[in-house]
C-alpha cells in the first residue's frame, strides 16, 4: 500500500495503477432514467483539508491514479459494447489527478475517432480559476496548467464541472480550512466586505473561464457555517445568480462521522440529533453558535426557492439554458437538471438523494438502536 496523510493522521491506501476496472451491468442500468450514463473513477484521494469532508480520511490526501490507457480503453469498450454516451468521472478532484493530461488526451482522441462520449467531473476552483490572464498577472505555471486543463477538457467532451464553492464568506471558508477557495492575499487582515468581494470575484472568474470553453458549472453551497446569519441563504442565491452558476446544490452543514467537524461537535457537545437518518445534508443535526434550527432551515429554503424560482425555471427552460455560450450537451443537461433540481427541492427532498418519486415506504428507514441491541438482533448466531 501507499502511506497517505489524512486530516488527523496517516493511513495505508492501495495503489490503483493496475486495479481492475468495474464491469458494466446492463440490467442494473435499466433502473435509471438515463440508461446510457455510467460512472468511473480514474483517481482517488484529495490533497485538501476541508473539515466537513470525509474523503481525505477515507481515501487519503495522497493522489494516485489508474493507468490512463486502461481507463481510456474501458471508455471505448463502454461506448462500443454497452452504448454508453455519458460519464460521470467521480474522482473527488480530477484536476489533482497525476494522470489527468494523458487521460483527457485519450478521451479527446476517442472523440476524433467517432466515439461521442461526454462527461461531467468534479474539480476544485483552481482548475478554472486561472484559465485567463488578468491585467498585472504573470503567465505563471498555474495559469498554463489551468488553461491546458480547460482546453483538454473541452476537446475530450466535458459538458459540466462540479465545483465546491461552499460559501462566499471567507471567515466560513477559513473555519472549514477550505483555504483553496480564498485568494490567499491576507483575508485575515482585510475588512469583511472586501474579503467577501474578492471571493465573489474569484468565483465569477472561475465560472467565466469554464463558460468560455462551453462547459457548465454546477456548484455545491453549504448553509449553516459558524459565520452564517439568517439572511445567508437569500444572499447566497443572489450571489450565485450574479456570478452565473448554471446549477446549484445546496446542503445544510452536517458533522458527518469520520470528519474533523464531527470530532469537534462531539467534544463540544453541539450535536442535537444522533439519528443518522437525518445526516443527509437536508436536516439540522447540530446546534449553531448564533442561529436556531428553524433559522437555518429557513435560510436553506430561501437559497433554493430564490435560485430555483418559478420565473428562473420558466426562463431557463424556454431559452434552453441559452446566453452563456454552453455547448449542446451542457445546455441539454442543465435544462433538464434545472427542472429536476427545482422539482426535488420543492418536494422537500434533496435532489441527490431522491428520484422523481419514492418507491419505498418511509417507515423502512434505518432504526436507531444501541450497540447492545444491534449485537443481539443481527449477530445472534455468531
Amino acid at each position: 500500500g501507499i502511506r497517505a496523510k489524512t486530516g488527523t493522521g496517516e493511513i495505508f491506501v492501495p495503489s490503483i495503477v493496475e486495479a481492475q476496472l468495474p464491469a458494466i451491468d446492463d440490467t442494473y442500468r435499466t433502473r435509471f432514467a438515463h440508461q446510457t450514463m455510467t460512472t468511473l473513477d480514474t483517481s482517488r484521494g484529495c490533497p485538501f483539508t476541508c473539515s466537513y469532508c470525509s474523503v481525505k480520511n477515507v481515501m487519503g490526501r495522497t493522489m494516485r491514479a489508474r493507468d490512463p490507457r486502461s481507463a481510456v480503453d474501458w471508455v471505448r469498450d463502454a461506448a462500443d459494447y454497452h452504448g454508453i454516451d455519458t460519464l460521470f468521472l467521480v474522482d473527488d478532484d480530477f484536476f489533482r489527478s497525476p494522470q489527468w493530461e494523458p487521460l483527457l488526451s485519450g478521451l479527446a482522441e476517442l472523440k476524433r475517432k467517432g466515439r461521442h462520449v461526454n462527461f461531467m467531473m468534479q474539480a476544485d476552483v483552481d482548475a478554472g480559476g486561472y484559465g485567463d490572464l488578468r491585467s498585472g498577472e504573470m503567465d505563471s505555471s498555474k495559469h498554463q496548467r489551468s488553461r491546458r486543463f480547460i482546453e483538454l477538457a473541452k476537446e475530450a467532451g466535458c459538458y459540466a464541472a462540479f465545483i465546491g464553492f461552499e460559501s462566499f464568506n471567507p471567515q466560513n471558508l477559513m473555519a472549514a480550512t477550505k483555504f483553496q477557495n480564498t485568494d490567499r492575499r491576507g483575508e485575515r487582515n482585510l475588512e469583511v466586505n472586501e474579503a467577501e468581494r474578492r471571493v465573489l470575484e474569484k468565483y465569477r472568474r472561475v465560472v467565466a473561464n469554464w463558460h468560455a470553453a462551453g462547459i457548465a458549472v454546477h456548484c455545491g453551497y453549504m448553509i449553516g457555517f459558524p459565520f452564517d446569519t439568517p439572511d445567508s441563504g437569500r444572499q447566497a442565491a443572489l450571489d450565485l445568480i450574479d456570478v452565473g452558476v448554471d446549477l446549484a446544490s445546496f446542503f445544510i452543514v452536517t458533522p458527518l462521522p469520520g470528519t474533523e467537524d464531527h470530532i469537534k461537535a462531539v467534544e463540544e457537545g453541539t450535536i442535537s440529533d444522533w439519528d443518522f437518518n437525518g445526516y443527509d445534508s437536508d436536516h439540522v443535526v447540530q446546534r449553531h453558535p448564533t442561529m436556531t434550527a428553524e433559522e437555518i432551515l429557513k435560510a436553506y429554503r430561501d437559497a433554493y426557492t430564490i435560485f430555483y424560482s418559478p420565473w428562473r425555471v420558466v426562463k431557463n427552460t424556454a431559452t434552453f439554458t441559452g446566453g452563456r455560450g454552453l455547448n449542446w450537451e451542457a445546455r441539454d443537461s442543465m435544462t433538464r437538471e434545472f427542472i429536476y433540481w427545482a422539482y426535488s427541492y420543492y418536494c422537500g427532498r434533496h435532489p441527490m438523494i431522491g428520484g422523481v418519486w419514492k418507491l419505498y415506504d418511509p417507515q423502512t428507514k434505518r432504526q436507531v438502536i444501541t450497540d447492545e441491541e444491534s449485537r443481539s438482533r443481527y449477530l445472534p448466531n455468531w
